[in-house]
């Protein structure tokens, strides 16, 4: 058992997560075996000079019940590369230099309160794990990129895959955002959505004046099943930054919102992040929420 700092305990969920998956890995490779010996049995049947035919076609469906089962149970393919811009980082997820700098996703930035347990887990899914230490303590994480890119880039693409592992995740989630941010030429060029699940609506930041907007996008997450988001990005002249449109399962939301950059940066970088909000609760509900096909694209 591990104890946090009030003594309480700290609920393992990369190993729980883990285990499951494990679970589910053995559940696969038990009906891959299956099949093998099912389709053995049908070839050796099949080159028989008299065949039974009654044979051959309950080995083919008691195949085809099992090859079901399968691609119900088996993960779908990553988002292939085609799904990005000219030039692209894949699978943000998996990198292991994400920074987690305390409660400066706190709404008003950091304080002096005493920060939550805020934890990642990276891979494929990554896991993001939650336990806030007073209401509304939120973790964020990010990656700082100097160099990338260009001061010529002007459209972005970001694209993730949420997940929410059971109902207690749902229930105890607050918002999960995800952002990317570019200096540039003298100016911070902020994008970040927020899936708010209280207001169950696409919420987007208005970096100069530090508050989200709602946007008419439905917001329809749920538990135990991965959302997919696709976020277009522009800069049309220095200065002024456009979220271009927001693409949730496959259902495009045009938005063509204008929000104006802030000046600043000393120095050129490219940024990406992802946060976790708590709920309202003395203290929080912690959870967790994984995510994969975290990718950056630019050009």
């Amino acid at each position: 058992m591990t104890l946090d700092a009030n003594n309480q305990e700290i609920t393992n969920d990369a190993a729980q997560i883990q285990a499951d998956a494990a679970k589910e890995q053995s559940v696969i490779d038990g009906i891959k075996a299956q099949v093998a010996v099912l389709q053995t049995n049908l070839a050796t049947e099949t080159a028989l000079e008299v065949t039974d035919q009654t044979t051959i076609a309950a080995l083919e469906a008691q195949i085809a019940v099992l090859q079901t089962e399968l691609a119900a149970l088996q993960p779908p393919p990553p988002v292939p590369p085609k799904a990005t811009l000219a030039n692209a980082m894949l699978n943000l997820e998996a990198k292991t230099d994400w920074i987690q700098d305390g409660n400066s996703g706190d709404s008003g930035g950091s304080s002096g309160k005493k920060n939550g347990i805020f934890t990642m887990t990276p891979g494929t899914p990554a896991l993001f794990s939650a336990k806030g230490n007073y209401p509304w303590n939120n973790g964020y994480w990010y990656r700082k990129l100097y160099g990338y890119p260009s001061n010529k880039a002007t459209k972005f693409r970001l694209a993730l895959e949420m997940q929410l592992p059971s109902i207690a995740d749902l229930g105890a989630c607050n918002c999960l955002e995800f952002e990317c941010q570019q200096a540039a030429a003298g100016w911070i060029y902020n994008f970040a959505w927020q899936a708010n699940t209280g207001e169950r609506l696409w919420t987007y930041f208005d970096f100069v004046n530090r508050k989200w907007i709602p946007s008419k996008i439905p917001l329809t997450l749920g538990a135990q099943k991965w959302m997919s988001v696709v976020a277009n990005f522009a800069i049309p002249k220095p200065g002024t930054a456009v979220h271009t449109d927001l693409t949730v399962d496959d259902k495009v939301y045009p938005c063509n919102v204008s929000l104006p950059a802030a000046p600043g940066g000393s120095a050129d970088y490219l940024s990406h992040a992802f946060q976790l909000d708590s709920n309202g609760k003395n203290p929080p509900s912690p959870y967790s929420a994984l995510v994969r096909n975290y990718h950056l694209s630019w050009e």
